[in-house]
Parts: structure tokens; sequence; C-alpha cells
């Protein structure tokens, strides 16, 4: 566990190991595009779900960032706006927003399994991170942490 963590927390490590990962379809979806490429979707829709997780992930992410940059500064634990839907905005909406979005004008199913690997990634990672905020924000983080899910912004029901 790091002693100190950055503001970028675990996010230069999972973008790495995310990119690491992502040349394997990109590989195989230029190599073999026949084989990769959805056909009977038609084109429009890809770009309109794009569009739709876009406009949904862009905004979703730059609110986590402001958050996350003020509460970092100011030494606070996050727990509003978008930190009451998700522990992780930032990269949730990466993950589940625009990573997904930017790949529907590829039409390519084997693409999207970078989010997949993306998520077992930041699952793994994740834990360093969440020890460091428990270390330093003990029983205010783990309440936090057993009230709001990780990466989904779903409800959790009780």
């Amino acid at each position: 566990m790091a002693e100190r963590m950055t503001i970028w927390g675990i996010g230069p490590k999972l973008a790495v190991f995310s990119f690491a990962y992502s040349i394997i379809p990109l590989l195989l979806t230029s190599l073999a595009p026949g084989f990769f490429i959805v056909s009977f979707i038609p084109t429009h829709a890809f770009r309109v779900a794009g569009v739709i997780l876009l406009a949904v992930g862009i905004p979703f992410w730059a609110a986590s960032a402001i958050a996350i940059k003020r509460g970092f500064e100011a030494g606070v634990l996050c727990t509003k706006v978008v930190f009451s839907l998700v522990r992780n905005p930032l990269y949730s909406s990466i993950i589940l927003f625009i990573v997904p979005g930017m790949l529907m004008f590829f039409r390519s199913w084997v693409l999207f399994t970078i989010p997949l690997a993306a998520y077992f990634i930041f699952s793994r990672l994740i834990r360093d991170e969440e020890e460091w905020l428990a270390k330093q924000f003990g029983p205010e983080y783990l309440e936090y942490k057993a009230r709001v899910r990780s990466i989904l912004p779903i409800p959790t029901l009780k």
C-alpha cells in the first residue's frame, strides 16, 4: 500500500495495463475485420449509441475530476454529487461510458472486451487506493464504502 496517494490514484496503472490489453483486440480487428465487425446492426445505431454514451460519460467524468481536485486539495473525502452515486466516478465514467462510446464507432465486437478488461484490471488495482482511503479517513470511508457501490452507479438495495 502506498503511504502517499497522488491525485491520480490508480489511474496511470489502469491506463497502462488497459492500453496494453487494447493492442490485442485492435490488432485482431484490423487483421480480420470481416470476422469482428458487427454488420447485422445498422451503422447509425452504433453511432447514436456512441454519442449517447459519450454525452453521459464526458460530463460525468468532468464533474468527477473537478470534485476529486477540490477534495484532494482540501484533504476531504468526496461523498457528494457524483460520489453519492458511485465511489469511483472517474473510473466508472471511463469504463462504462467513454471507452464503450468511442468503441461504438468501430462496430467491432472484440473491441468491447476492452472495457471488460479495464474493469478486471480496475478491480485488482483499486484495492491499494481503498486501503489508503481507509487509512486516511477511517470510519468515515468505511461507512461510505459500505453504502455506495464501487463502479456501477446503481443504488444498493438494503
